[in-house]
């Protein structure tokens, strides 16, 4: 009796790990819909034969609900995956632009220090070229006195 009782109460679990099979409870439906298979009836029989029937009605109450959850249970935890992979390709991603930040902010330092070292070049050049006019002009005076 007390092999039976652990066998029905680990029966909950057993249709949790899929280890009943479908063909089960489709052979019990023809039983099910008989007038007579209810727990009142089954209760003027024997308080025994009530318990089962509410354990037969319950479980396959059971087994119904699991089988329309199921396949939502499976499609959310595939979401779920799905989603993590999501964020790690999103975090991936984030982290490549903040490097390309980095590089674009380094080489944008770079380019403003070699147009300021242009421009630094190019004015000591004109300052260069207006001293060589001027000693141009002041050798071409002398020369000629």
């Amino acid at each position: 009796v007390n092999a039976f009782m652990s066998d029905l109460l680990g029966f909950k679990q057993k249709i949790d790990e899929g280890a009943v099979p479908k063909a089960n409870f489709k052979a019990i439906r023809p039983l099910l819909a008989k007038e007579y298979f209810n727990v009142e009836t089954m209760r003027n029989k024997s308080n025994a034969a009530a318990g089962l029937c509410d354990f037969v009605l319950n479980i396959t109450k059971y087994w119904d609900v699991n089988e329309e959850v199921e396949p939502k249970r499976q499609a959310a935890a595939a979401a779920a995956t799905q989603l993590a992979e999501a964020i790690s390709a999103k975090d991936d991603a984030l982290a490549k632009k903040e490097e390309a930040e980095r590089v674009v902010a380094a080489q944008t330092e770079q380019y403003a220090a070699a147009v300021r070292d242009k421009e630094e070049a190019a004015a000591e050049a004109e300052v260069c070229a207006s001293k060589l006019g001027l000693a141009k002009r002041l050798m071409a005076a002398l020369g000629s006195e």
